[in-house]
């Protein structure tokens, strides 16, 4: 039997040194290529990793730099409508007046003054007048003492400050929630694009060196002239939140301005409302705001966008403002010796990067999940003001646990949820005077706009739908590393995987 093997062996040596030979290759093929797929697998997972280390880095960098931008704006609101002064004169009327009747009743004798106590005290109008006085400047932050009453109000009836009170403290806190808002998905946009831009950056150097690994001599001042350049470009891009705290928030408290006065106009401080009513009232305010052309019909119907875009970007006339007011001044070269206004400007119209960086930014802030986002935001901010602060501080009452409707897609578009804030069960019947919602609202203002904490912030922040549109916005490598200059290669990991993939 050996022998017989022996001479099948020797009869066929040669295909089984063939056989033997592609069992070694396929072998060994097969060891480099799962050695080569485990390989990519790892890559993978850094660079994902990597991937989102960055993102969550970038988020932390946008929620700083909101804080940080967000004095600006409050303090210029906080001092254009100074509600805080209109109390301080109404204050002041009522305390000549008193006065007055205790000098006439000292005139009048001890019986004549309590005959016109007595009368005085007896006039219900007058009373409720007070009484709402009294509720709206014990409740709130009354800093009357740093403010002198402004002149053009001396000659004012107190009805008319009670309505310029009124409208003012229900403007200016809505206000503070809309530039809180909209502050916040600026600010994630701008970030979350130059987080996008360096990241490639990184991926494209990182496949550059690859792809020519030898040492080469490099003209230095043309790395750094590029270089400076696209720095500039960056630089310019993020001057440009200048204009939402100096000149949009303005436009935001006027057409906030003229809706509440459409809403709340025919009410005074003695009227009462329900907490139905107040929810009904602020939604109207927020429709006349938000939707171009009323409420949508259906839920299909998707309401203009562009009015983010209006109040956060100026328009391509108005871009040189933001170039010339802002106190920026650029050097087109580095080595330059100076360069003045009108050259800065020049240079500044002229630049395609910025105008790319402009016209995508102003493409998200336009589009239908951008304003779903923002709405999402808004709904949040009302919520904690109407649902929390009303039912604890005004009605008395537990707030009722929050609710979100998400956004539902139709035919691929995301479709805007209808404003709404949780509604109140039917049978509470609790009524306040508007004069303690006022309260309320006038104390508010100075939460929304406060630095750290603010509640309202880290609520809105912790929406689901902003995070994902800031995903989306820092994923979003399409046609983008391609537009990249040479000047932003550096260095970086394995990232590129995602990129080619």
């Amino acid at each position: 039997m050996l022998s017989s093997v022996k001479n099948f062996v020797k009869r066929n040596r040669t295909n089984i040194a063939i056989g033997v030979g592609l069992a070694g290759a396929a072998y060994v093929y097969a060891r480099s290529k799962f050695s080569e797929a485990k390989d990519r697998m790892s890559s993978d997972r850094i660079a994902k990793e990597n991937l989102k280390r960055r993102f969550e880095q970038n988020q932390d960098d946008c929620s700083y730099t909101v804080l940080e931008l967000l004095p600006t704006a409050v303090d210029a609101i906080m001092k254009d409508m100074q509600v805080e002064k209109i109390t301080d004169e109404l204050r002041q009327k009522k305390d000549k007046k008193a006065t007055k009747l205790v000098r006439s009743s000292h005139g009048a004798g001890e019986s004549s003054a309590a005959d016109t106590s007595t009368a005085v005290g007896t006039s219900p109008s007058k009373d409720d007048d007070n009484q709402s006085l009294q509720s709206f400047a014990s409740e709130s932050y009354i800093m009357a003492n740093g403010f002198s009453v402004d002149q053009a109000r001396r000659g004012k009836s107190r009805t008319q400050l009670w309505n310029e009170i009124k409208i003012g403290s229900i403007t200016r806190s809505f206000t503070l929630i809309y530039t809180l808002a909209l502050l916040t998905i600026l600010t994630r946009v701008q970030l979350n694009l130059l987080g996008r831009k360096n990241y490639l950056s990184s991926v494209v150097s990182l496949a550059a060196r690859d792809e020519d690994p030898t040492i080469t001599l490099i003209n230095n001042e043309a790395y750094k002239s590029s270089a400076y350049s696209d720095d500039e470009v960056n630089r310019q891009y993020l001057i440009f939140s200048w204009w939402f705290l100096h000149k949009g928030w303005r436009r935001v408290k006027d057409k906030v301005e003229a809706a509440v006065k459409e809403v709340f106009g025919p009410y005074t401080p003695r009227d009462s409302f329900t907490l139905a009513q107040l929810h009904e009232l602020t939604c109207r305010v927020r429709t006349i705001i938000e939707i171009d052309n009323g409420p949508p019909v259906t839920n299909t119907d998707i309401p203009s966008a562009k009015w983010i875009t209006s109040y956060l970007l100026p328009s391509r006339a108005e871009e040189r403002i933001v170039f010339t007011e802002s106190g920026y001044t650029q050097q087109p070269h580095p080595s330059s010796s100076s360069a003045g206004p009108s050259s800065a400007e020049a240079s500044f119209q002229t630049s395609s990067a910025l105008r790319k960086m402009l016209d995508e930014t102003s493409d998200l802030l336009d589009s239908p999940i951008a304003a779903a986002v923002m709405r999402t935001m808004l709904d949040t901010g009302f919520g904690i003001l109407v649902d929390e602060k009303m039912n604890e501080q005004v009605f008395k009452k537990p707030a009722p646990p929050a609710t979100t409707e998400p956004a539902t897609p139709v035919d691929g578009v995301v479709a805007l949820p209808t404003i709404s804030i949780t509604e109140p069960e039917k049978d509470e019947v609790a009524t306040t005077k508007l004069a303690s919602i006022l309260a309320v609202i006038t104390r508010e203002a100075q939460m929304i706009g406060s630095r750290v904490p603010n509640e309202y912030l880290k609520a809105m922040e912790q929406a689901k739908e902003l995070e994902g549109f800031s995903a989306l916005v820092y994923s979003n490598f399409e046609d983008v590393a391609a537009q990249l200059p040479a000047s932003a290669y550096e260095d970086s990991g394995s990232e590129r995987l995602l990129i080619t993939r």
